[in-house]
């Protein structure tokens, strides 16, 4: 059966769709490749599960080709970005190291650095806004 104008245009619009969204995942790739904890593992690994899933469907069950290639590059702009997200953290997170006794005592601050610490604190926190009318420099329920 031969294509009306109005399906082959809908094809070129359909493949040209693909390929933009396709090189739209490339962003996300270089922002995954600089900060791996800010991509979901578990939402980008189900798109990749659904994209296969997808293009499995195109070339099996509706036997469309440009489908199972629109789907294809979901299915690859999903996987990159998965793996980079799963490689990233890999590489970002510190090598194990097993705690002995004196770790705790190391850990611990000095007296001297607890007092300042919570000075800090106290003096960190925001400013109490009736503190002009009362002449209050600082909230008062604050320890």
């Amino acid at each position: 059966m031969p294509m009306t104008e109005l399906q082959r245009f809908a094809q070129i619009l359909f493949g040209i769709d693909g390929l933009v969204n396709t090189a739209l995942y490339v962003p996300q790739m270089f922002k995954t490749w600089k900060l791996p904890q800010g991509t979901s593992l578990s939402t980008w690994g189900f798109w990749t599960i659904t994209s296969a899933d997808g293009v499995f469907y195109a070339a099996v069950a509706a036997r469309n080709l440009e489908l199972a290639l629109v789907l294809g590059g979901n299915l690859l702009g999903c996987s990159i970005i998965f793996l980079l997200a799963l490689s990233g953290r890999k590489r970002a997170s510190p090598p194990i190291r097993y705690a002995s006794a004196g770790d705790a005592l190391a850990a611990s601050p000095p007296p001297e650095s607890q007092a300042a610490a919570s000075h800090s604190r106290r003096s960190a926190c925001p400013q109490d806004p009736t503190a002009s009318l009362y002449g209050k420099a600082q909230r008062s329920d604050i320890p």
